[in-house]
C-alpha cells in the first residue's frame, strides 16, 4: 500500500451539554491511503460527520473541543496549524461535499459566482477565467445546460443539481483529498444512483483520494475499496470492503447486515438489535456495544477490546472477533 495521505491517532473529541461532558469521538487509529476510496459507516450519532469536522478543524467551540490526538495530512498535524494556514488548506487541499447543499450554498449568490469565487481565491484566476473554468466543471459533473445554470440561485435548482454544484466546487481546486459527507442522503433513489455513478467516474478519472461518510452500506459497497465501522464514536471493525461485508467479524457489523432487506426474503422478518446507542455522557465500561450485544461475555463489560486481526488488513475490536452467529 502507498503511504497514508491522512492519519488519525488517539483523537478524542468532547462535547459539553446540560447533562454534562461526554466523549463523542474516540479514534485510536485511522488511516486513509493515497488514491483509495475509504468508507466510514455508522448509524446517526456515531461520530461520522464529527470525524470530518475534526479533520477540517471545524469543531464548534463551545460546546465541543478536541481533548487530544493528532490528525496528520501528508505528515503534518492539522491540529497544530494556525487558523489562517488551516483555512488555506480547506478547499485547496481538502475538499468537502456536505450532505445538505441548501445549507452549504449561499442563498443570495448565483451558483456560478460561488464556484468562481473559490477559483479566484485558491487558484488566483481572474473573473473571466474563473467563469470559463466554472462552465467546464459544471459540464464535468454532467450539469444540463451548464451556461444557463451559472446565473441560477440555489433555490432554483433541484436537489440533484445543487449536489452537482457542490461536487463541482469540491473538484475546482483539484484537492488531493475529497471528503464526501452523506453526499446522497437527501436525494431520491434515482438521483442517488446518478450521483453515485458520477462520483465513481470522477474518482476513476482524477485519482483523488476519497473519504466517503455514509450510513448506507450499499453506497459504500459500490464506491469504496476499504471501510471502517463506527459505533458510539469508536471504530469497531476496519478492512477491505468485500472482506468486511462477506465475513463480518464484529457483532455490530453483523447486526447492520441483518437489518438489510433482501430480494426474495419478503416473508422473512429482519433481525432487530434491542436497545439504543449509549449516551456519551454516561458511556458503559468496556466495549460500548456490549449492552446490546447478543454474544457478550463478562470480559466485554470490564475491558476495552483490543484490535484483533482476522484477515489481511482486516481488524476487529472484539473479544469474540470472528465469531459465527
Amino acid at each position: 500500500m502507498p503511504a497514508p495521505l491522512l492519519e488519525i491517532n488517539d483523537l478524542q473529541v468532547e462535547f459539553r451539554t446540560y447533562e454534562g461532558a461526554g466523549v463523542t469521538l474516540d479514534l485510536s487509529h485511522l488511516h486513509v491511503f493515497e488514491g483509495e476510496s475509504f468508507g466510514l459507516v455508522g448509524e446517526s450519532g456515531s461520530g461520522k460527520s464529527l470525524t470530518a469536522l475534526a479533520i477540517l478543524n471545524l469543531i464548534p467551540n463551545p460546546p465541543g473541543r478536541i481533548l487530544r490526538g493528532e490528525i496528520l495530512f501528508r505528515g503534518r498535524d492539522l491540529l497544530k496549524l494556525p487558523p489562517r494556514a488551516m483555512a488555506r488548506k480547506r478547499g485547496a487541499e481538502i475538499a468537502t461535499i456536505f450532505q445538505d447543499p441548501m445549507s452549504s450554498l449561499n442563498p443570495v449568490l448565483a451558483v456560478g459566482e460561488q464556484v468562481g469565487r473559490v477559483l479566484m481565491t485558491h487558484k488566483g484566476l481572474n473573473r473571466a477565467a474563473a467563469r470559463a473554468r466554472t462552465v467546464e466543471l459544471f459540464e464535468t459533473v454532467r450539469m444540463p445546460d451548464a451556461e444557463s445554470v451559472l446565473h441560477k440561485y440555489p433555490h432554483e435548482l433541484s436537489g440533484g443539481m445543487r449536489q452537482r454544484v457542490m461536487i463541482a466546487m469540491a473538484l475546482s481546486c483539484e484537492a488531493p483529498l475529497l471528503i464526501a459527507d452523506e453526499a446522497t442522503r437527501n436525494l431520491d433513489v434515482t438521483i442517488q444512483a446518478g450521483i453515485i455513478d458520477l462520483l465513481a467516474e470522477l474518482k476513476e478519472r482524477t485519482g483523488v483520494t476519497v473519504l466517503y461518510i455514509a450510513s448506507n452500506l450499499s453506497v459504500v459497497a459500490q464506491l469504496c475499496t476499504r471501510m471502517g465501522l463506527l459505533y458510539a464514536g469508536q471504530i469497531v471493525e476496519i478492512g477491505g470492503t468485500r472482506e468486511v461485508l462477506r465475513s463480518p467479524g464484529h457483532p455490530y457489523t453483523q447486526a447492520l447486515l441483518d437489518a438489510i432487506p433482501r430480494i426474495g426474503d419478503a416473508d422473512k422478518l429482519l433481525k432487530v438489535t434491542e436497545g439504543f446507542p449509549p449516551n456519551p455522557v454516561a458511556l458503559p465500561p468496556g466495549c460500548r456495544f456490549h449492552p446490546r450485544c447478543p454474544v457478550a461475555i463478562t470480559e466485554c463489560s470490564e475491558k476495552t477490546p483490543p484490535a484483533v486481526e482476522v484477515g489481511s488488513g482486516h481488524e476487529v475490536y472484539c473479544f469474540k472477533a470472528g465469531w459465527s452467529n
